[in-house]
């Protein structure tokens, strides 16, 4: 009874990635479907940099909190460059002292 109305909430990471799935499909269809301006098609360099002009600002913010609020001791500064990269996903560090 009860249990059946929670069973969809355990698909968490399932929902995770059909969230990132389609906010890529929308905005790749975005900007396809956007009229070609006078100044000619966006590069793929040109709208990586208007992206990450968007994103990066808050990105840094939130590092920044987090390492106010973490204690320094159980902050890990070896990571902070592949975050400040945004290649933590893609070279994955293993906590030692676990």
């Amino acid at each position: 009874a009860l249990s059946e109305i929670f069973v969809p909430f355990l698909w968490g990471s399932i929902w995770t990635q059909l969230f990132f799935l389609l906010s890529g499909f929308v905005l790749a269809y975005a900007e396809m479907v956007r009229p070609k301006s006078s100044a000619g098609q966006l590069t793929q360099l040109q709208y990586t940099w208007r992206r990450l002009k968007k994103i990066y600002p808050p990105y840094l913010l939130t590092i920044f909190i987090s390492m106010i609020q973490i204690s320094h001791s159980a902050f890990e500064w070896k990571t902070l460059i592949l975050n400040l990269l945004l290649l933590q996903a893609w070279i994955p560090m293993v906590n030692e002292s676990n």
